[in-house]
């Protein structure tokens, strides 16, 4: 069938009156972008804390009562802060709900529970000293370490272990459902271990539903034992003598870390293994594991090479070249990576005598304490070549979480002495109350995300432990 044809101007051309889906399409494209950039504009630019910030509010407010059941993040309103500096601003919580410490009526579970565990604290007698070492050692000799009424000598050929005094090992209690309990967790424990001594033994994790080993790359490719590494403390303290042997002599024997030829995590290799392997030394007395624990932290030392000593996320054990992820804001280095050093590293000072892991930790330290925090919060990114903050994005959740538990630790693990571990955690708790707790619309407080200086409404389930870190219980006296 011939086209019809028009006429402008003398000139003949095909006229039509449909749309092609071609064109369609865009025209769908188009007026979807303009959409999306409207509600973009609306809901994710700054909070200007002006009126237009409430009239936004106000909206919200009538989308919510139109239609509960729509899951819109709930923006901040302008109200929520009262002062005309927002540095010194207090904070408003929706509904007039209390704060933690602020409960009209203690809760007398809470209270019995912890009553209980207070006579349980106080009528232990098994405190782990902290190991006496020697400033310097006599006659070029190894330092000496005094732990326990013993001097431990690391490269001495003596027999470290203190086998006059059982720490912590076994044990019963008097309670009968907490007997059972203890039972119940101790059958878990041994069905979980001999799964993996018979299918993954020497892995470093194994998958329970194929029943085969898994080396998740935190630790490169290498099989390097993890869960035994892990599990060391739980064996001893549970009184799996026989079980709790063979994993020493494994780690012993084979834990290497040296033949790694692939990036392994700074991070989760201190808390794992040197963590690991230092817990089990203080619960036992056998310097063999301390003396593995150095061995390990030598390996790591090369990742705090970098223009203001905040160490590299990751480190080749082989040729000791460090990198940040690129993922984290143009490879900066993880504040929870980064901020979750402190209580090994100094604690194997103590007990090694080589004070290189302390120092390497106490620059950390002074580049934190001496950067500028935006409203006295941390973001998650810190640059470790210019000491500059990456994105600002803050949080009590992944990235964050651990950063701040150890700088209460770290005051602890001090005996109350590290008083600078002390002003940080009160001060970065003191910003995080004022400008990140907020209340749900059922009345439950949380602990929201940052961005940009504005609030994401979303609360990680690492975040719980804020509830503990700023408890009465825990806060620093």
């Amino acid at each position: 069938m011939a086209a019809k044809m028009g006429r402008i101007a003398g000139l003949a051309f095909p006229s039509r009156r449909t749309i092609k889906l071609k064109e369609r399409y865009i025209f769908l494209i188009l007026v979807l972008t303009v959409i999306v950039f409207s509600i973009t504009t609306i809901f994710l630019i700054p909070d200007l804390r002006s009126s237009s910030a409430d009239k936004v509010y106000q909206v919200y407010v009538h989308v919510q009562n139109a239609a509960p059941d729509i899951l819109i993040p709930q923006p901040s309103s302008a109200n929520e802060l009262v002062g005309d500096n927002p540095d010194k601003a207090e904070l408003v919580h929706w509904g007039g709900i209390n704060k933690h410490g602020q409960m009209d009526e203690p809760d007398p579970h809470l209270l019995s529970d912890k009553e209980r565990l207070k006579k349980k604290i106080d009528a232990s007698e098994t405190i782990l000293e902290k190991p006496k070492v020697q400033d310097k050692a006599e006659d070029g000799e190894a330092p000496v370490i005094k732990h326990r009424g013993h001097e431990l000598r690391p490269d001495s050929d003596v027999d470290n272990t203190d086998k006059s005094v059982v720490i912590t090992s076994g044990g019963e209690d008097n309670e009968d459902d907490v007997r059972k309990k203890r039972d119940t967790v101790k059958q878990m424990m041994a069905h979980a271990w001999k799964n993996y001594e018979e299918y993954a033994w020497g892995g470093n994790e194994l998958r329970p539903i194929s029943l085969k080993t898994h080396n998740p790359g935190i630790f490169g490719a290498a099989q390097l034992g993890a869960t035994i590494i892990d599990a060391l403390d739980t064996l001893y303290i549970m009184g799996f003598t026989k079980e709790f042997e063979k994993a020493k002599q494994w780690t012993l024997e084979n834990l290497n870390f040296s033949s790694v030829g692939s990036d392994i995590s700074v991070f989760e290799t201190n808390i794992r293994f040197v963590g690991g392997l230092l817990t089990v030394y203080a619960l036992t007395g056998d310097y063999a594991f301390a003396a593995k624990a150095d061995e390990i932290a030598q390996l790591l030392l090369p990742a705090f090479n970098t223009p203001t000593g905040i160490p590299n996320a990751l480190i080749n054990a082989k040729t000791g070249i460090g990198k940040n992820y690129n993922w984290a804001s143009g490879g900066a280095a993880i504040l929870s990576e980064f901020g979750t050093l402190h209580l090994e590293f100094s604690y194997l000072s103590d007990v090694t005598g080589n004070p290189v892991y302390r120092e390497k930790i106490e620059q950390v330290r002074k580049v934190i304490r001496e950067i500028p925090k935006p409203n006295g919060l941390y973001p998650n990114y810190l640059n470790s070549r210019t000491g500059k903050w990456g994105q600002t994005h803050m949080s009590l959740g992944a990235l964050g979480d651990s950063f701040y538990e150890y700088l209460l630790k770290a005051y602890l693990q001090s005996g109350k002495e590290d008083s600078d571990a002390r002003t940080l955690y009160i001060e970065a708790m003191e910003a995080i109350d004022k400008w990140m707790i907020r209340e749900s619309r059922s009345g439950l407080l949380y602990v929201s995300d940052m961005k940009y200086e504005r609030l994401e409404h979303k609360m990680d389930h690492l975040a719980s432990m804020y509830s503990v870190l700023a408890s009465e219980s825990s806060f620093p006296d």
